[in-house]
């Protein structure tokens, strides 16, 4: 029953997206969208595995507390064209905006940023980076326990505990202080919730309820300094810094040097669109010269752009605000894991062979024809056991006796013996009239 309503809810969702004529989504497109997820989210029921991967958009876990389904829903509801991308190649020039949630607690490597600022200098294009720091699996048992009965909060909350202890272990790979040239990572160990907000353009907090938000920080994205830099090039960063990867035109000789003298500068502008009212920036602008018009939104975390947190309707405000930030109209959902951290392998634009087989259902696919190859190769080609000896003649055909009595009678060469031995035999075998030799030929018995 559980998987009916999920099916019914997303078919309308569908509907939803297919008769909305409006350039933006209106208020009461967006609730429509947000409550059909919500729903399809609370009939799996606390009897069936919650989906939590992070950061996925499509396939079996795209209705994951912390997926990016609703996100894309609200792209697609704006006009723009939206797919996904599981790793960094120059496949990402077909976009004009691209959306990136790495499931990695570091901040980009020089590879990755080599190669997102490659795309960045066709100009006129956008990136949203989402910190990965956050996990909504928590927040859904809370919400569950609270509406339970008695008897099932017990082990609902137990579950939260879970959650919340398996976040921390996976926090620990977050550095302390961490440059990666677009900002600067701090974890300062205290988490901050978002009670206001302050922005230059009021656009950013027109309609919005801050006593609503649900927003939390702990691992920041500051604005870099110089100095910052500096220690960073005398650290241990230096060599990090100094490494070439391969850019997505293969351009070896000419910017190996480009890209490393690029990489040891600050970019020129930065502006915090949105922050909170302690000063957290929220949502920070980058800007490069050798961009050509494009720019990166920098966000903390999803706590305000992944599925469960755009329940919220005023996280829903926010990132429709986001979405009018873009510019184009063809949309990229790119998810990485820590092993997509050398873009090197990806450059190309090939289909790596791990990342496919990572990936949902082309990985499921690959496998199953691999078996049933290996299944129809063992079939066909190969001779298992001990070979056979073949066919044994038979012994016991009374055909081949007649044929062997035969032969020895020609081989005899006595015609009238022939005849008394076929006489015999029919004789023995009761048969009433006898045998006529037929003289006019003199051929031999055969």
């Amino acid at each position: 029953m559980k998987s009916v309503v999920a099916f019914i809810l997303s078919g309308l969702a569908c509907c939803v997206r297919r008769f909305t004529k409006t350039p933006k989504p209106t208020s009461v497109t967006i609730e429509c969208c947000a409550a059909v997820v919500l729903l399809t989210l609370l009939s799996t029921g606390c009897d069936q595995a919650i989906h939590s991967q992070y950061g996925t958009r499509t396939g079996k876990h795209k209705t994951s507390v912390n997926g990016t389904a609703v996100f894309s829903e609200m792209f697609e509801l704006a006009g723009y064209d939206v797919s996904s991308r599981n790793y960094i190649s120059r496949r990402l020039g077909d976009f004009d905006v691209i959306v990136w949630t790495p499931d990695d607690f570091v901040p980009p490597s020089l590879a990755q940023r080599i190669s997102i600022e490659s795309w960045l200098s066709q100009g006129n294009r956008t990136l949203i980076y989402v910190g990965r720091d956050y996990d909504a699996l928590s927040q859904y048992w809370s919400a569950a326990a609270s509406d339970a009965p008695p008897d099932q909060q017990l082990e609902l909350w137990r579950r939260r505990g879970y959650a919340k202890s398996s976040f921390a272990t996976q926090r620990d790979s977050i550095p302390d202080q961490a440059m990666a040239r677009w900002f600067i990572v701090r974890d300062r160990g205290q988490r901050e919730k978002v009670r206001g907000l302050v922005a230059e353009d009021p656009s950013w907090t027109s309609g919005i309820d801050a006593e609503k938000l649900d927003i939390e920080v702990r691992a920041y994205l500051d604005i870099p300094k110089q100095k910052d830099l500096d220690l960073a090039l005398k650290g241990p960063s230096t060599q990090d810094l100094t490494d070439y990867s391969v850019n997505f035109d293969n351009s070896f000789d000419e910017l190996i040097f480009e890209d490393g003298q690029r990489q040891q500068t600050l970019p020129r502008f930065f502006n915090v669109l949105l922050a909170s009212k302690a000063g957290t920036p929220l949502v920070t602008e980058i800007h490069d010269s050798s961009w050509g018009g494009s720019r990166i939104l920098a966000v903390p975390n999803g706590s305000f752009l992944l599925n469960l947190p755009l329940v919220n309707h005023e996280h829903r405000k926010l990132a429709q605000r986001m979405i009018e930030e873009c510019q184009g109209r063809r949309v990229g959902f790119l998810h990485t894991t820590p092993s997509d951290r050398d873009a090197h392998s990806t450059a190309s634009g090939s289909l790596p062979g791990i990342s496919a087989l990572s990936s949902w259902p082309i990985g499921m696919i690959i496998v199953h024809a691999f078996l049933l190859g290996v299944l129809l190769c063992f079939a066909w080609f190969p001779i298992l056991g001990r070979p056979s000896a073949g066919e044994q003649p038979s012994t016991t055909d009374f055909g081949k006796h007649i044929q062997a009595i035969g032969s020895l009678l020609s081989r005899i060469s006595d015609r009238e013996h022939a005849y008394r031995a076929l006489a015999e035999y029919q004789k023995q075998r009761g048969v009433s009239h006898k045998a006529t030799p037929d003289t006019s030929h003199d051929s031999k018995p055969q």
